[in-house]
C-alpha cells in the first residue's frame, strides 16, 4: 500500500474509527484488541469489524500463539503515515492517555522503561 492508498483508507474511516487506528500506530509494533477497547470509545463490535477490515486488506495481521487479539502492522509504513498525518495536538492527547495505561497493564520488567520511552 503506497501513501496514497493508505490516505485514501483512512478517509474512508470515521472519527472513531480514525481514532481507534491512531492508537494502535501510536503503541509501535503490536497492539492488543483489549487495549484498543480500554483507549477508544468505540463498539467492541465495530472495532472488530474494522480490524477484519484491515486484515483483509493486509495492513494488520493477528498474531498466532497462546494469547488471541494481539495484532501486528504487516508494514512500518502504514502507522507510520498514519502518524505524520496526525495532528501534533492530538498525538499528545492520545499518548497523555496511552502512557497512564500501559504503566498501569505492562508487566513490571526490564521491558517496561524500554516500550514506555519509545512512545
Amino acid at each position: 500500500m503506497d501513501q496514497k492508498a493508505i490516505l485514501k483508507f483512512l478517509n474512508g474511516l470515521d472519527e472513531q474509527e480514525l481514532m481507534a487506528l491512531q492508537v494502535a500506530a501510536l503503541m509501535e509494533d503490536s497492539f492488543r484488541l483489549d487495549d484498543l477497547i480500554e483507549l477508544n470509545s468505540i463498539k467492541a463490535s465495530k472495532l472488530l469489524k474494522l480490524l477484519r477490515k484491515m486484515v483483509k486488506e493486509n495492513v494488520i495481521g493477528e498474531k498466532s500463539g497462546i494469547a488471541e487479539g494481539i495484532y501486528f502492522f504487516v508494514k512500518k509504513k502504514f502507522p507510520n503515515t498514519v502518524l505524520k498525518f496526525m495532528e501534533n495536538g492530538k498525538k499528545k492527547l492520545l499518548l497523555s492517555k496511552i502512557i497512564p495505561y500501559l504503566e498501569k497493564e505492562l508487566p513490571a520488567d526490564d521491558k517496561k522503561p524500554l516500550v514506555l520511552a519509545e512512545l
